[in-house]
């Protein structure tokens, strides 16, 4: 399935040749996640608990030549094992919100970002309301 790299919405524009959503760029689900170094850290940092979810993080290594220099860049795949029980989702997004910000879980591109928002966010308004209240 393709999804937008930026956002992760399957929607794409009339031209159907980016996201319909953010304008992203489009790739594949096995292409690498473009997040920063930090939440790869914590992805990684994670993983056992990530893999109860039925999500295996890949890591791959690779050289690229800059002018002048050679860079190693390690980047993470994503793979959802088996298929998520229902219910499993909502509770990945909540678990994975506990160490990475909205950008970061949306980037992951694991479903349309609609839904992932919403898991996000579901209880979490309810708690910030009870705080002004």
């Amino acid at each position: 399935m393709l999804r937008c790299l930026v956002c992760g919405s399957s929607e794409l524009d009339p031209e159907g040749y980016k996201c319909a959503r953010c304008g992203g760029a489009i790739g594949l689900r096995s292409e690498a996640c473009y997040v920063t170094e930090k939440t790869k850290k914590k992805l990684l940092d994670h993983a056992d608990e990530l893999s109860e979810f039925g999500i295996e993080i890949e890591q791959h290594e690779t050289l690229r030549k800059t002018v002048g220099e050679t860079v190693l860049v390690v980047s993470l795949v994503l793979r959802t094992v088996e298929a998520i029980r229902p219910g499993t989702l909502r509770d990945l997004v909540l678990f994975l919100r506990e160490f990475l910000p909205e950008d970061e879980i949306l980037r992951l591109r694991l479903d349309e970002p609609e839904l992932i928002l919403t898991y996000y966010r579901m209880d979490k308004e309810q708690s910030d309301a009870r705080l002004f209240h």
